[in-house]
C-alpha cells in the first residue's frame, strides 16, 4: 500500500476512525485489478468478473463516499488506453450510475449523514477550496511550510503535463488523484488519511516521469528514497504527537465497557446517558461491540442522539461513564 514512506498518514496505523478509509482503498483497488487484468490483455470482462466488480464498487462506496471513484476510473481507463472503443464504455457507465444511485445519493438526502453532520457541510466558495488544496498538497509534499504560490505552481504543472504529455499512464494517475481528492476540497479539512485513495494516484503520476529519467532505475530509487526519507524524518514527530492521547482515549473506552460486556445479551440495546467523548465520536460503539463480540449490539449515546431519551422501547442497560469507569442507572 502507498502509505509506506508518508509520515502524514500515520493515522492509518494509530487511529480506529480510519477503518472506513482502509476498506474503501482496498475495495477500489481490488475492483480496478479485477477489471484491468483482462482489459490490459485486450480481452472482454467476463460475467463473473462483472459480478465481482459490482460487489467491489458497492462495498467501496459503502465504506466511504469517495469509493464511488472506482467506476469513474474504469471509464477513464477505457477512454485513455482504448481510444475509439466507445462501446466498451457502456459497462463502466452503467456501473457508475448503479453505484451513484445505490450508495451515494441516499447519503445526500435530508435525513442522510452528509446533511446531518456539520463536518460534511459542502462549501463551494473558491477561497475555501483553494485553502483545502494548499492544506492537502503541503501534506503530500511533506512540508507544511510551503507557500501557497509554490503549491499552485506544483498543481498547475501537473495539470499542464496532463494536457500536453501524451502518456496514458500519467493521465490515469492524474485522474485517480484528482477525482478522489476533489470531494474533500468541499468539506472541512481532515488528516491526509482521507486522501488515501487519491494518494495512490499521486504516487503513480510521480512515478511515471521518474521512470523516464535516463539513468539506472536503482539509482533513481535510491535518490528518491533518500529525499523522501529525510523529509519524513522531519515530518514524523509532528504526525505522532496525538498518538499517546489517542491510545489513552481508546484504552479508557475499553476499560469503561469491559465490566459490562459479559452482561449483554446478543443484540442488546444500550443507552449511554453521559460520557466524556465528543458527540461525533464512535469509539464507545466500536469498543462495546468489540468487547461483546456482537456486531448487532445497539449502542446509543445521548450526547450524539438526545432524542433517544424519549424513546419508549425498553433498554437492556442504561449506563453513565465518568472518566474511565461505568455506573449503571
Amino acid at each position: 500500500m502507498p502509505v509506506f514512506g508518508q509520515a502524514f498518514m500515520s493515522d492509518l496505523y494509530l487511529s480506529t476512525a480510519t477503518i472506513y478509509d482502509l476498506l474503501a482503498f482496498a475495495f477500489v483497488h481490488a475492483g480496478m485489478l479485477v477489471y484491468l487484468q483482462p482489459r490490459a490483455r485486450g480481452e472482454a470482462v467476463s460475467w463473473g468478473r462483472w459480478i465481482a466488480l459490482g460487489s467491489c464498487a458497492l462495498l467501496a462506496a459503502g465504506s466511504k463516499e469517495v469509493g464511488v471513484v472506482l467506476p469513474v476510473m474504469l471509464l477513464g481507463y477505457e477512454a485513455m488506453f482504448w481510444k475509439g472503443a466507445s462501446r466498451r464504455l457502456l459497462g463502466p457507465f452503467l456501473l457508475t450510475l448503479m453505484v451513484g444511485v445505490a450508495a451515494v445519493l441516499p447519503r445526500m438526502a435530508s435525513s442522510g449523514l452528509m446533511q446531518s453532520n456539520p463536518a460534511y457541510a459542502l462549501k463551494f466558495d473558491l477561497p475555501s477550496i483553494a485553502g483545502m488544496m494548499v492544506v492537502y498538497t503541503r501534506m503530500l509534499l511533506l512540508d507544511n511550510g510551503l507557500r501557497p504560490g509554490v503549491v499552485y505552481a506544483v498543481l498547475g504543472a501537473i495539470a499542464v503535463l496532463a494536457v500536453t504529455w501524451k502518456s496514458a499512464e500519467f493521465r490515469f494517475g492524474v485522474l485517480l488523484f484528482a477525482s478522489a481528492a476533489a470531494p474533500l476540497m468541499l468539506i472541512e479539512p481532515r488528516s491526509l488519511y482521507a486522501l488515501y485513495i487519491a494518494y495512490s494516484g499521486w504516487c503513480l503520476l510521480l512515478a511515471v516521469p521518474l521512470a523516464r529519467i535516463p539513468i539506472p532505475p536503482t539509482i533513481t530509487l535510491l535518490v528518491v528514497a533518500a529525499v523522501a526519507g529525510s523529509m519524513n524524518a522531519k515530518a514524523w514527530p509532528l504526525t505522532i504527537s496525538w498518538a499517546a492521547p489517542e491510545q489513552a482515549r481508546t484504552r479508557c473506552a475499553l476499560d469503561a465497557l469491559a465490566p459490562l460486556a459479559p452482561r449483554l445479551a446478543h443484540g442488546a440495546r444500550v443507552l449511554i446517558v453521559d460520557d466524556p467523548y465528543p458527540p461525533d465520536d464512535s469509539i464507545l460503539i466500536f469498543a462495546a461491540r468489540l468487547l461483546a463480540r456482537d456486531s448487532e449490539l445497539q449502542v446509543w449515546r445521548l450526547r450524539s442522539h438526545p432524542q433517544a431519551a424519549e424513546w419508549p422501547e425498553p433498554w437492556s442497560m442504561r449506563v453513565r461513564i465518568a472518566g474511565c469507569k461505568p455506573a449503571l442507572e
